[in-house]
C-alpha cells in the first residue's frame, strides 16, 4: 500500500493536502495588510509540564486593541503598554505574519508561525516529490506530513 497515488481515494487525499499546503504557503508568503496598533498589554506566562527538560518555559503574548498574538522574549523585553506595534496580517487566515517595533525597527516572525506557514508546507511538497522516487520508503513521512498539514489548515481556519 503506497500513499503516493496508489488508488483514487489516496490521490484525492494527496491532492487536497497539496492544495492546503499551497494555500497556507500563499497566505504566509504574501505581505498581507499592515496595521499600526496600540499595545494594550504584554503578558508573560509560565507554562509548566513534567518531563526531563526542566518542567517549564515562559511564553509571551502581546495584546492590541484588535488582536492578540504570541511574540518572542526579545520582542517582549523591548515593548511596553501604549507603544505602537506594526503588524502584517495574512489575507486568508488573518494570522499575524510579522510584527515590528517602530522605535527599535526590529521586525520578527514568531517561530510557530514560521513553521506552520512556511516550513511545514514546503516540507510536505518536498517529501511528496521524493515520494515519487522512493515510494515504499516514503509512506510514513508522507502520511505524517499530510496529517500535519490538515491539522494546520483546520487550526488556521478556527
Amino acid at each position: 500500500m503506497s500513499l503516493i497515488f496508489a488508488d483514487k481515494t489516496e490521490k484525492i487525499i494527496t491532492i487536497i493536502c497539496i492544495l492546503f499546503a499551497i494555500i497556507i504557503l500563499l497566505d504566509f508568503s504574501f505581505p498581507g495588510t499592515a496595521y499600526d496598533e496600540k499595545v494594550t498589554k504584554v503578558s508573560k506566562k509560565r507554562q509548566t509540564y513534567y518531563n526531563a527538560g526542566g518542567n517549564s518555559h515562559k511564553s509571551y503574548k502581546l495584546s492590541t486593541e484588535n488582536r492578540e498574538f504570541d511574540i518572542s522574549k526579545e520582542f517582549a523585553d523591548n515593548i511596553k503598554k501604549d507603544d505602537i506595534v506594526k503588524t502584517k496580517v495574512s489575507f486568508i487566515f488573518t494570522e499575524v505574519n510579522s510584527y515590528e517595533n517602530p522605535i527599535t525597527k526590529k521586525k520578527q516572525t514568531y517561530s510557530l508561525r514560521m513553521f506552520t506557514g512556511l516550513i511545514l508546507p514546503i516540507l510536505l511538497i518536498i517529501i511528496l516529490g521524493l515520494g515519487y522516487k522512493f515510494k515504499e520508503r516514503m509512506e510514513w513521512p508522507v502520511l505524517i506530513l499530510e496529517i500535519m498539514i490538515v491539522v494546520d489548515f483546520i487550526y488556521m481556519c478556527f
